[in-house]
């Protein structure tokens, strides 16, 4: 009868070979062009239609149907967009499509409450604390759908997220004049500046994106700081001066975590849990091999 040695299998594991830049599938520059004008697009074509309402002396009803066909453009964007296989530009246009349809009505409500007399009435001030409050569950929600949807991309939460931590900060200088203008004005200047961001970040290298969200954000809110922006803050009563930097504080908060949100996912499981696996690979080996020499065995001669 044969000695039985246990399987080489078990102690040697071959390593999987390294994919070289030469071994690597070619990057399709058509289809990478293709999703950045589309999510950066979709974007510019919201501050259009903004600028076009208000521009043009528009009648109400006509005003009302130019900015509700908005956010149905963009549903139908994002069932053709999960019909061809979810591209990035998809996630644009579905994040998109939440601001606009949760995030921006609060906003101006909430604006609306807080313009007028410099001493807000009882009612005002309800108005403004409900409405603040939904404001930060509402960018609690849209940054963690943001991380869903960025996924394994690392930084493109914050590029998601980009307008509706913008649309904050901008509806500050309509808060001493609030009219459709100025709100109007304040909506383009947000999805203008996260048209470019997007444009930059689907075209640019990938680690652009881990910086350039939270720069855009910065850089964005300095210049409020530079113009009479976020100054009419400090002329509000005290619920507005005191919760609305708060709510800048917060998105600005998401829009620099955002970046991370992806990062569990990125790196896979932890090593203990590898290890683990092994061991039981090795036991698994381990236990075939010696079935197999009982059989061998058994074998008459």
């Amino acid at each position: 009868m044969e000695r039985w040695e246990p399987s080489s299998s078990s102690h040697v594991r071959e390593r999987p070979a390294r994919l070289t830049r030469a071994d690597r599938p070619p990057v399709d520059q058509r289809n990478i062009w293709a999703n950045a004008l589309l999510a950066a697009g979709g974007r510019m074509g919201i501050a259009a239609v903004l600028v076009v309402g208000r521009v043009l002396p528009l009648p109400t009803p006509a005003l009302t149907i130019l900015i509700a066909l908005v956010p149905l453009v963009l549903l139908c964007g994002i069932v053709q967009a999960g019909r061809v296989g979810w591209p990035r530009w998809g996630a644009v246009w579905l994040m998109d499509f939440a601001t606009l349809s949760f995030l921006t009505p609060v906003l101006l409500w909430n604006g609306f409450a807080a313009a007028g007399p410099p001493r807000l009435l009882p009612a005002e001030r309800s108005v403004y604390l409900e409405t603040v409050i939904v404001a930060f569950m509402l960018l609690a929600l849209l940054g963690g759908l943001a991380g869903w949807l960025a996924g394994r991309q690392l930084g493109v939460a914050a590029i998601l997220l980009l307008p509706a931590v913008l649309e904050v900060p901008a509806l500050v200088p309509a808060l001493t004049d609030y009219r459709d203008a100025t709100a109007f004005e304040a909506l383009v200047s947000a999805y203008a500046v996260a048209s470019v961001v997007t444009l930059i970040a689907w075209l640019g290298p990938a680690a652009w994106r881990l910086w350039l969200g939270p720069l855009a954000t910065v850089a964005y809110l300095a210049f409020l700081m530079l113009v009479p922006g976020l100054g009419m803050l400090a002329r509000r009563p005290a619920p507005v001066s005191a919760f609305h930097p708060l709510l800048i504080a917060f998105g600005l908060f998401l829009v620099v975590a955002a970046p991370l949100f992806g990062v569990r996912l990125r790196l896979g499981p932890r090593r203990g849990s590898r290890r683990r696996s092994r061991r039981r690979t090795r036991v698994g080996t381990d236990a075939v091999d010696v079935v197999a020499a009982a059989h061998e065995s058994e074998r008459p001669e």
